[in-house]
């Protein structure tokens, strides 16, 4: 509680707060908007508007039971007044979920079996109730208690597709990860210069950082490559446009006794000499001006 001290001698507060119950098989997290009205020289007076809830059965499926929202300067806009419906999922409710929770839980039997202990980690309770439901993998982790790793794997969940199979192989071999996104971020790297990421080899590099910036460097390096590359098949498949600009400067050649000045014929001759000069003669098209 923050006593606030002010001059205001009316002064209302809101917030939001969530409540995790059950109802018969089903999960449910309900979602509640308080108000506090209070008045120098009166007793502060209270009011408590439900706003929705969050409805799971044992596989997960999902339904959203609230009041209607209507359209407004701010998110939070609702017809707090409308009756309580099924109602499609979007960004408001979505929001007030992740609110304050109420310290005591009441958790269905199946969440509790599958690792559910009161915590959420700093996960939405919309993100980890459905997964902790519905995968197995969500399971493996919370009881082994790497919940920083399955907060970062629910916030990216392709990630958590492409590389779950590399991060039970480098767990096996016991390897900690101490910095998961780092981590990923080097196996993606590695992913994408064509290594094997099934290969504890490259899973479990013993200084991460070093090994991640190192990786990183190359790829910089394969990606300039090949974009020098994509600009050269261009500029040769320009070599007809080139001749049509520059045939009739072909042959002229001029020298002062020392050097001698020429005109390139050739798409060709435009590289070598970029090659030989470390200029890039291609990045804007020059060979086309």
């Amino acid at each position: 509680m923050q006593v606030k001290e002010t001059y205001e001698r009316k002064l209302q507060q809101k917030q939001y707060f969530t409540l995790l119950t059950t109802c018969g098989e089903f999960q449910v997290l309900r979602m509640f908007l308080l108000i506090v009205g209070m008045e120098k020289g009166y007793k502060a007076q209270t009011s408590i508007i439900e706003i929705g809830q969050y409805w799971w059965n044992m596989q997960g499926r999902k339904a959203v039971v609230a009041i209607q929202r209507v359209l407004g300067h701010y998110v939070d806009t609702f017809s707090y007044y409308s009756p309580m419906a099924i109602r499609n999922d979007n960004e408001a409710y979505q929001h007030i979920a992740y609110s304050p929770i109420y310290p005591k839980f009441k958790v269905t039997d199946i969440l509790r079996r599958n690792g559910f202990k009161d915590n959420f980690y700093g996960i939405v309770p919309t993100q980890l109730i459905p997964a902790l439901l519905i995968d197995s993998r969500v399971e493996t982790l919370l009881k082994a208690g790497r919940t920083d790793h399955l907060r970062y794997f629910l916030g990216n969940k392709r990630t958590f597709e492409e590389l779950w199979q590399s991060y039970k192989i480098a767990v096996r071999n016991g390897y900690e990860i101490a910095d998961i996104s780092l981590w990923c971020d080097y196996v993606d790297t590695l992913r994408r210069l064509g290594k094997d990421i099934h290969n504890p080899k490259y899973l479990c590099p013993t200084d991460l950082k070093a090994e991640h910036d190192r990786r990183h460097e190359e790829l910089l390096r394969v990606r300039e490559r090949e974009e020098i590359e994509q600009k050269q098949q261009k500029a040769m498949e320009d070599e007809k446009r080139f001749k049509e600009l520059k045939s009739k400067f072909f042959g002229i050649c001029f020298t002062d006794g020392t050097i001698q000045v020429h005109v390139l014929e050739s798409v060709q001759e435009h590289l070598e000499e970029g090659v030989s000069m470390h200029h890039c003669v291609l990045c804007k098209g020059l060979h086309n001006r």
